[in-house]
């Protein structure tokens, strides 16, 4: 017979499991939800499911215990419970950005951090031991009075699934949007793909690369491109360096505002102003008669500047929900699996899946020979390191905290290889303009990896459509540049690399 008193301490247990996922789902706070997908009815029904699994399991333990109790002693009992309440803990510590991996390394120093964490739970275990009585009654009132929070999560998920909006209608793909004419009627030969890699090192892709790391589709393209050796980004962070790439504005500031909004403050005149109203490169290459497009992850692009593309796609990084578009199936999976992030497998897992789907979507967008313009911005080299390159194989075991910024260097390379071979089967590859360069510099600051040593300058390669001769720029120059340079690429403005050299002049 069903005793209630253990359905209620096993589904709050269960329900606090979740407690990352609820958190995403209900409570985020407006600015947090900028970073998340849209929830999506199967994403609270999801949650709701994995909960009363989850709830089912510990009932059927704590039935074995009762059943069993000279295989399940009240010490391994304490224990057992212990360990299962380090998840629910590690997600509130999650919830508190001064209580991140590397601030605490920052605190007590990386040997330190392992010498606490050590101690801690050497005290968590002692205690199992020594006071598994106490211990066990106190995790039992606390669940207790934590039940009224299953009613509440339940409640909020329910809701939220009934106000939940459809998924916004995607944007006609270009087969069935205006084709690139230009404003004489004549239809745009004009391609340029811009490809910006998270976190590409300017020193580390090209000048002090390890002589074991190769390279062979950047140093082939570097080999056909105006190779700039001095160019620094527009800011240090993702938030504020891909605003100012697109806009073309200096930013002082750049602030979530909600879920479909960020806003800038201009460094030239102070303004602040919403991304979504101001003119960006996107707009401007539509008034010039092409169509867009742009595949991106991190900030979310569809969401704040989407009206402005002819087609846009996102992978939120670093979320519980890696993609609204799963089925309940796996998206209870990615919940059930988020709980253990204090795993780096989790998040490993989770920088491939967004890895490949948009290596996917970007192929498309690329090679679709009526996009007059794409973004992709790569998650990659950006940590955590998910490629071996000795095993050209993606892998949730790399740790080489000295040499792994360089495996995920050789998938940027992989990447980009499997982005020409997409394009050249559309014979679309020689025609199009390509720039590659990065929003930011190498920043791993968590260990002391490599030598240490931080450089504010990102690769800028510009491969003119057709150039077949490498040319060197050494001169400083802001990479914010590139919006008034892609601009002059969709209007013809220059007839061939010189010219471009020139324009940087």
């Amino acid at each position: 017979m069903l005793n209630p008193k253990e359905s209620f301490l096993a589904l709050s247990l269960s329900n606090l499991f979740f407690i990352r996922v609820w958190q995403e789902l209900i409570f985020a706070e407006p600015a947090n939800r900028f970073y998340l997908s849209t929830p999506l009815p199967v994403n609270y029904l999801a949650a709701i499911l994995n909960v009363i699994l989850l709830a089912a399991f510990f009932y059927l333990v704590l039935f074995l215990y009762r059943q069993y109790p000279a295989r399940f002693t009240p010490k391994l009992g304490a224990g057992m419970l212990l360990l299962l309440l380090l998840i629910p803990l590690n997600s509130l510590r999650l919830m508190f950005t001064s209580l991140t991996i590397t601030d605490l390394a920052a605190t007590f120093g990386n040997y330190g951090l392992v010498m606490f964490s050590i101690s801690l739970l050497a005290l968590a275990l002692t205690a199992a031991i020594r006071w598994h009585h106490f211990l066990t009654g106190s995790v039992t009132i606390i669940l207790f009075i934590l039940f009224p929070f299953v009613f509440f999560t339940f409640s909020q998920a329910l809701w939220g699934a009934w106000r939940s909006e459809p998924p916004q209608a995607t944007v006609p793909p270009p087969s069935q949007a205006a084709v690139n004419f230009s404003a004489s009627g004549e239809k745009h030969t004009t391609r340029v793909l811009w490809l910006v890699f998270d976190e590409l090192d300017q020193r580390l892709t090209f000048e002090e690369k390890p002589a074991s790391v190769e390279t062979p589709e950047l140093d082939r393209l570097r080999s056909k491109a105006i190779y700039a050796t001095n160019a620094h980004p527009p800011a240090d962070d993702t938030l504020h360096s891909m605003p100012a790439l697109i806009t073309g504005d200096p930013l002082a500031r750049a602030e979530p505002a909600g879920a479909g909004e960020l806003q800038l403050t201009l460094e030239k005149t102070g303004e602040t102003l919403p991304w979504s109203k101001r003119e960006n490169i996107f707009t401007r290459a539509e008034e010039l008669g092409y169509n867009t497009g742009l595949v991106g992850c991190y900030l979310p692009y569809c969401r704040v500047i989407g009206d402005s593309l002819t087609t846009c796609y996102w992978q939120p990084f670093g979320s519980v929900e890696t993609n609204t578009r799963e089925g309940l199936r796996k998206t209870m999976l990615n919940q059930f699996l988020s709980n253990f992030s204090i795993s780096p497998f989790n998040q490993r897992r989770h920088a491939i899946n967004v890895h490949l789907s948009l290596l996917e979507e970007a192929k498309i967008a690329a090679a679709n020979p009526d996009l007059g313009l794409v973004l992709v911005h790569f998650s990659i080299p950006h940590y955590p390191w998910i490629y071996h390159r000795h095993r050209d194989s993606l892998t949730v075991f790399n740790y080489d905290m000295q040499y792994g910024y360089f495996d995920n260097l050789a998938l940027v390379d992989h990447t980009l290889r499997q982005l020409r071979l997409a394009m050249e089967d559309s014979a679309t590859w020689e025609d199009t303009h390509l720039l590659i360069s990065s929003d930011h510099p190498w920043r791993m600051e968590l260990f002391p990896t490599f030598d240490g040593r931080r450089d504010s300058r990102v690769p800028f390669l510009l491969r003119f459509s057709g150039q077949q001769h490498s040319l060197s720029y050494s001169a400083p120059f802001n990479t914010i540049i590139s919006h008034d340079l892609i601009l002059g690429l969709l209007e013809n403005r220059f007839s061939n690399a010189d010219d471009l050299l020139n324009w940087l002049d």
